[in-house]
């Protein structure tokens, strides 16, 4: 849920406001490639460290 709430209002709301107004209205299709690419690597950002504290000590090697 955090991740959905800061790509709407974090990277797409911004980004659509800020391509609308410098570059015109059909640079806004950008805003969502730019949104959803940003939301990816928060997500790889949030994984790498719940990861790195909770599932690397879980696994076992032999």
């Amino acid at each position: 849920m955090i991740i959905s709430i800061t790509r709407q209002l974090g990277f797409l709301l911004p980004s659509a406001y800020l391509l609308g107004r410098f570059i015109g209205l059909d640079a806004l299709w950008f805003s969502f490639i730019i949104a959803e690419t940003s939301s990816l690597a928060l997500t790889l950002i949030f994984f790498r460290k719940v990861y790195n504290k909770r599932i690397k000590s879980m696994v076992v090697t032999h």
